[in-house]
């Protein structure tokens, strides 16, 4: 759909919509107000690409001669009115999705923010260590990209030795600090980061097994680290972006597109992530990123599609996505060369955010997730 013409008053538009329209070309028409609020204006929009070239020539032949279109005409034609395309508050006003997927989101990622704290002021009751150490809990190691053997020794470990403290490590009993060394000597996929890292140094990571438990047929593990988050903060920012973002892809294409959507882009970042980085990670940032490329790539291509997200808020985000990779980059470098990759960096899910915004993008580029209400 394309904005063809756009006139102050509404007889010359009217007149040129019946005009388009006798000559079989599908079109309707918008009225909006002014930015000033005290008029409005009437702009004619084109269904039909393949119409664009017959349109325009309709159009200048318009312009040259006004009178020659009868008014009549575009008296006895049935108007269409729809509601301004870039007032997103009016546009969810009139129609909501029956069911909301993104509210749905939100509000499972609440209840599994709040369980998993439950859970985890539960386990500083008993298991004080195996908080500081690993803090996971029972529940959100079934909804990790993965749970290798490790982890669960781990947890058995901490669980036997209850009160164990991790900042005393050196006056643990010899056969107790071997047997956590043990666990710790065990292969697993740490990522390729820090394979790179380390090279050349060899280490167990050769011979490390990928996605335990996915291979087990755990599949619900591809996604659902997207809806474990780490503290308040993280959930929401993560939220907030989301309502942001979400609602507004949501009501272009429909719940079942938008959720198909979502799902892949949860899959593909999180498993870029998981072979960068290994399976400790978590949020939902991967698929706010992956929305905020569909919505780059949406205003570009098709800006009567109408999304309202202000040009500088994608902006913001993008410029956020790439100064943290920067930041890791040089992180990288620092660690590789200048402490011999022994320091540790806190993790944050750049992988996820920069392939969650290029996932987004390829999205914006298949016909199927054009937006489907005109």
């Amino acid at each position: 759909m394309r904005q063809i013409a756009s006139f102050k008053d509404e007889q010359p538009a009217r007149a040129f919509q019946a005009a388009l329209e006798h000559a079989g070309i599908e079109c309707l028409s918008e009225v909006s107000k002014d930015k000033s609020g005290q008029g409005s204006h009437y702009d004619i929009w084109v269904i039909k690409e393949e119409d664009l070239e017959e349109s325009r020539k309709l159009y200048e032949a318009f312009q040259k001669e006004p009178q020659a279109f009868s008014l009549q005409d575009s008296l006895a034609s049935p108007r269409v009115e729809v509601k301004p395309l870039y007032e997103e508050s009016e546009v969810i006003a009139r129609e909501r999705p029956k069911f909301p997927v993104t509210r749905f989101i939100i509000l499972l990622c609440i209840v599994v923010f709040f369980w998993g704290a439950y859970e985890l002021q539960s386990l500083r009751k008993t298991s004080p260590a195996l908080v500081s150490y690993f803090g996971m809990t029972p529940f959100s190691m079934k909804l990790l990209y993965d749970d290798p053997p490790v982890f669960e020794d781990l947890y058995a470990f901490f669980l036997a030795h209850p009160d164990l403290k991790v900042e005393e490590m050196k006056k643990w009993d010899p056969a107790v600090l071997q047997q956590f060394q043990a666990i710790n000597e065990k292969p697993l996929w740490r990522g390729f980061y820090v394979k790179l890292l380390q090279w050349p140094q060899k280490s167990s990571q050769q011979e490390t097994p990928w996605f335990v438990k996915i291979s087990q047929g755990e599949f619900w593990r591809l996604w659902t680290p997207c809806i474990l988050h780490g503290n308040f903060l993280h959930i929401l920012f993560n939220m907030l972006w989301l309502w942001l973002l979400g609602r507004q892809v949501e009501f272009k294409l429909g719940a079942g597109k938008y959720l198909v959507g979502a799902i892949a882009m949860g899959i593909v970042s999180n498993t870029a992530q998981y072979l960068m980085s290994g399976a400790l990670f978590l949020g939902y940032s991967g698929i706010v990123c992956g929305l905020g490329g569909f919505i780059w790539v949406r205003q570009k291509k098709a800006p009567w599609e109408g999304y309202g997200v202000p040009k500088a808020t994608l902006l913001f985000l993008l410029i956020f996505i790439l100064g943290m990779a920067l930041f890791q980059v040089g992180a990288f470098f620092v660690m590789r060369y200048y402490s011999g990759g022994t320091l540790s960096l806190g993790g944050i899910g750049n992988t996820s955010h920069i392939v969650g915004w290029l996932s987004g993008m390829v999205l914006a580029r298949i016909p199927a997730f054009y937006r489907v209400k005109v």
